[in-house]
């Protein structure tokens, strides 16, 4: 079990300085990226497809946006249970984005936020699937590029997100 635990937490380091030390053209374009998971973008997203979506579409919107919410609350009690520091504020090498936040790193919010709000449609429209998977993991690179982030962050938020819009969907 301590070699199980050990071993993750290496590859997890591993992963994260190789994914942010890079150039910055890769940082510039990781920054615009990263806002797509943002509260700001996710919720007035789910405002514009409440309000915006065909008949067809409403109970997706609805789906999505209910998601958004509960999985806002559920990083926010997890947040708060563990108290992971960031990486760049234990690794000094990091390359870390400009005004970090200093909250729990566990697990990602930006990258639970953007899985929740597409999953619906991704499930309801499968065509989407390609476009939005990239989407919700570039969401989760950029974290990390960005130093705010381990990988495992990342990997939890994405199947915490999942897992709240499905539970969203099998309730309703």
């Amino acid at each position: 079990m301590i070699r199980s635990r050990e071993w993750i937490i290496h590859t997890d380091l591993a992963l994260f300085r190789m994914m942010n030390q890079s150039h910055s053209m890769y940082h510039k374009g990781m920054t615009l990226v990263t806002h797509l998971g943002g509260g700001i973008c996710t919720v007035s997203l789910a405002c514009l497809f409440l309000l915006f979506a065909q008949e067809a579409w409403q109970i997706i919107a609805f789906q999505s946006a209910v998601a958004l919410l509960v999985s806002h609350t559920t990083v926010y009690l997890i947040k708060k249970q563990f108290s992971r520091q960031r990486p760049y504020l234990t690794n000094k090498c990091s390359i870390v984005a400009a005004n970090p936040l200093k909250d729990s790193s566990f697990p990602s919010g930006h990258t639970t936020a953007i899985f929740s709000f597409t999953t619906p449609i991704m499930i309801y429209a499968p065509v989407f699937i390609p476009f939005l998977l990239i989407i919700g993991l570039l969401v989760g690179v950029s974290r990390v590029a960005l130093g705010l982030h381990y990988p495992s962050d990342i990997i939890v938020g994405a199947a915490l997100g999942f897992l709240t819009a499905l539970l969203v969907q099998i309730i309703m």
